[in-house]
């Protein structure tokens, strides 16, 4: 239905039922190491 797999929908259920919708939105930093190229306004 939404292109997700059952049990990545009902992770995500159950996170806006526990910390609400705030939460699920909420965008986190990607793991891993930081940028080593800076993409600046040129």
């Amino acid at each position: 239905m939404l292109g997700r797999d059952g049990s990545t929908v009902t992770r995500w259920l159950q996170k806006y039922r526990q910390e609400g919708l705030g939460k699920l939105l909420e965008v986190k930093a990607s793991p891993g190491a930081t940028r080593k190229i800076l993409l600046t306004d040129a």
